[in-house]
């Protein structure tokens, strides 16, 4: 599962990447080590807005469920997207989640080591994932969050960002998504 990424890249870097704007950039923080328990504004690219590089709470609120101490997850696992009332009606908002490294434990004899695995030779790449707005019915707040999506276990890395983003052009089943995404493997991985 994905519970901590990593984002170095600065408001410069991201807006050159993804040729993208990026209006609340004086909020955002480069950070090594960003932990999804805490709920972080984290950068993140949607499908409805493919320009503009916008900042979402790391843990999906859906609309039914507006408790944001109950009601969120940081990893939306892939196998059961369409089973799972949570996100079966949010497949279709899609959204791409920049980073510059991702973090695991291993276990080493009787201790818990963390690794850090990038990409070689990509110093930004994206993580797949599904977005939602909500509005709190008490304090008319508007909630904008996200989730990764994980594939066995590991995060789902995208391998063509536009094409994901693309409504309607892959649906969210077996047969479709493994042609876009990869679950990190260690051969495409190098490790800090």
């Amino acid at each position: 599962m994905c519970y901590h990424k990593e984002l170095k890249a600065t408001p410069k870097e991201l807006k050159e990447r993804f040729k993208a704007k990026f209006p609340l950039e004086e909020e955002y923080e480069p950070k090594e080590l960003i932990n999804g328990f805490e709920h972080p504004l984290f950068p993140i690219i949607t499908d409805q807005k493919p320009d503009t590089i916008q900042l979402f709470r790391w843990g999906f609120v859906p609309h039914y469920e507006l408790n944001i101490k109950k009601g969120n997850t940081l990893n939306a696992v892939y196998e059961t997207l369409d089973e799972r009332v949570t996100y079966k009606n949010y497949t279709s908002q899609r959204c791409i989640i920049p980073v510059t490294g991702m973090y695991e434990w291993k276990t080493v004899g009787k201790y818990k080591e963390k690794k850090k695995y990038t990409i070689e030779n990509q110093y930004i790449f994206c993580l797949a994932g599904l977005w939602n707005t909500c509005t709190h019915p008490d304090t008319n707040q508007e909630i904008h969050s996200y989730t990764v999506i994980t594939k066995e276990g590991a995060a789902a890395i995208l391998l063509d960002e536009k094409e994901w983003l693309m409504k309607g052009n892959i649906l969210i089943n077996p047969n479709e998504l493994i042609k876009h995404l990869t679950p990190p493997q260690l051969d495409i991985f190098g490790s800090l």
